[in-house]
């Protein structure tokens, strides 16, 4: 990525980047794609260039952690969101009969390991972290992530907040919830946060 391809993405203000990198360490990278070193820096350097000029995207990577363990996917996140990513996907393995079984992980677990895992760093990472596909077993209008400053975020919406009311309409799933939300204009939103009900209001 040289001068000449960060200014053509910074004035064209339709383009929605999204950047997959599976590993952000010489070694993860290695493991999973028998990358050269060099190779690895450059690919890494290029995103850092990326945050250097403002430019935002979403960020995702394919969870291994039978390969790279589960630090190297923490720091991958962490890469990731500290490069002015707006969110990261941690997506579970797809299965397909051209791919080798064994790079899989095996164990039963694996999903809701991986669902404590996201759980568990959400509050240390800048951006939104999201499990995809996400696993839901329920329609429950709860809230995954928030990006921060954003109005959402600067009103008070937080992770694990519930969704009782927008603009005086009960949501009847998380996905009528989230267009609700999205809105433009003015949001009065009637929220149970942990054990309390408030009414939050901000304008998109």
């Amino acid at each position: 990525i040289d001068e000449e391809v960060i200014s053509k993405l910074k004035t064209n203000e339709n383009l929605k980047l999204k950047i997959t990198v599976n590993s952000a360490t010489l070694k993860g990278r290695a493991l999973l794609m028998n990358e050269t070193e060099e190779n690895s820096i450059r690919i890494l350097e290029n995103i850092k260039r990326l945050s250097k000029a403002g430019i935002s995207f979403c960020g995702s990577l394919v969870a291994l952690p039978n390969i790279t363990g589960w630090e190297d996917i923490r720091t991958t996140i962490e890469f990731l969101s500290n490069n002015n990513a707006e969110n990261v996907k941690v997506l579970s393995p797809s299965y397909s009969r051209y791919s080798d079984q064994k790079i899989y992980p095996q164990e039963l677990n694996f999903i809701s390991d991986l669902k404590d895992f996201i759980d568990s760093i959400q509050d240390e990472i800048e951006c939104p972290v999201l499990l995809e596909p996400s696993h839901i077993t329920d329609l429950k209008p709860e809230i995954s992530s928030v990006l921060r400053q954003s109005p959402a975020w600067d009103a008070g919406i937080r992770r694990g907040d519930i969704i009782l009311s927008v603009n005086g309409i009960i949501p009847k799933c998380r996905v009528d919830a989230w267009n609700m939300l999205s809105a433009s204009g003015k949001i009065t939103a009637g929220v149970k946060s942990g054990d309390g009900i408030e009414t939050i209001e901000w304008h998109n």
